[in-house]
């Protein structure tokens, strides 16, 4: 019968054993976040930053547009409907993708972050 302690420590150890298994990865996170640190706040960085907002912005009212006639159209033509729903999930999509890419580099700088924390708790140095 394992006590509370023991039950603790072994599942510990397993958890070491388990993150040293992926310490390549987190390491590559680590040096992913250094390369992210140095984008972020970079002036050409900012300048696509700007770009990239303005034509999120052109595309959301665009959205909301297509989104607004689809609602509001009296037409029963299926085709003009299907038309109108696909320049919706068109305009989504593109709207998706270009908030994943300005959220990007923060994101891999968090996650260096988080595994800089897991390579601590496995006594790893980090960088």
């Amino acid at each position: 019968m394992f006590s509370r302690d023991e039950y603790t420590k072994s599942l510990e150890k397993g958890q070491r054993e388990k993150l040293n298994g992926n310490r390549g990865v987190f390491v590559a996170a680590q040096r992913a976040a250094l390369s992210a640190q140095q984008v972020v706040g970079d002036q050409h960085w900012d300048m696509m930053l700007s770009i990239m907002q303005a034509r999120l912005d052109l595309l959301t009212e665009r959205r909301e547009e297509a989104g607004k006639e689809l609602q509001e159209s009296e037409s029963f033509d299926p085709e003009v409907l299907i038309k109108n729903k696909i320049e919706v999930r068109l305009l989504s999509r593109e709207i998706e993708a270009l908030e994943w890419v300005m959220r990007l580099p923060q994101e891999v700088i968090d996650q260096g972050v988080e595994a800089s924390k897991l390579l601590e708790s496995i006594g790893e140095p980090t960088h």
